[in-house]
């Protein structure tokens, strides 16, 4: 009980992505304008001394210009704010009253849970939160630009940090799933590109890989949260997703000639 509202974030996310490391791809410029929304406060569980705190920190990137209303729409009902509670509703909302409902249902929700256990325990460590999402946006691959953000929840003794990807089509507006990219009915043989090229990056062969369980619960796929850079694509997978958490996020770099025969962009 003491560890469920952090095991419903975590569990929301995996959902959601099914997380991003720097990239050493050359990046041209966005072709949108960002401004920001900026976001800092602390809420503190109850009103006694040793209460613990809830301390969020959130720096949006929001886009302006043409196409502005349905990026920005997008964008924070995509799972940069976890949980998604903004996917909840088909209302109408600027970013600056999206991000300020997210924050203060956040707030709600973790008082809500915390309190009785910060009654009934008295530890601070319990209940004690930290979330920050901190966002950047990056040339992609022409007519593209990258949207990241990169995410820190840490709940009493327990750290989870990664980050999200998407894609935004300059020309539409439009954020890039993976059917806008590939042909239907190419994850399989995509997915057997990606395990070849994970070889190459990790000098193993693919029964090797296998056999230290990676892709052990399925065969590979590519994963839902990816970059389209100039001349690749990132496929980037959520620390414990296809193989042991001790291996961390996982980035598998793919050149678009490797997957000419599936693309449609």
């Amino acid at each position: 009980m003491k560890r469920q509202f952090t095991a419903i974030i975590f569990l929301i996310l995996v959902t959601a992505l099914t997380c991003c490391k720097e990239s050493n791809h050359t990046q041209r410029p966005s072709g949108i304008e960002f401004d920001s929304i900026a976001i800092d406060t602390v809420a503190t569980l109850t009103s006694e001394t040793n209460a613990p705190q809830c301390i969020l920190k959130l720096d949006i990137k929001i886009a302006k210009g043409e196409h502005a209303r349905q990026i920005n729409d997008s964008l924070i009902r995509s799972g940069i704010l976890v949980p998604d509670y903004l996917s909840l509703t088909t209302m109408s909302l600027s970013p600056k009253e999206a991000v300020d409902s997210f924050v203060k249902r956040y707030i709600n929700d973790y008082r809500e849970f915390y309190t009785p256990i910060f009654q009934k325990e008295a530890n601070k460590a319990y209940g004690q939160q930290f979330f920050e999402v901190t966002t950047k946006t990056q040339g992609g691959k022409e007519g593209i630009t990258n949207y990241i953000a990169n995410i820190s929840i840490i709940s009493g003794e327990q750290n989870t940090e990664y980050t999200l990807a998407r894609n935004i089509d300059e020309r539409s507006g439009k954020l890039l799933s993976l059917g806008d990219v590939f042909t239907g009915g190419s994850e399989s043989a995509v997915g057997a590109v990606i395990l070849k090229q994970l070889g190459i990056q990790e000098d193993k062969s693919t029964a090797d890989l296998l056999q230290e369980g990676f892709f052990a619960s399925r065969d590979a796929y590519p994963s839902h949260n990816f970059l389209l850079n100039e001349n690749s694509i990132t496929f980037i997978y959520i620390s414990g997703e296809i193989a042991n958490r001790l291996k961390g996020e996982i980035h598998v770099d793919v050149e678009y000639s490797d997957l000419k025969k599936w693309l449609k962009i």
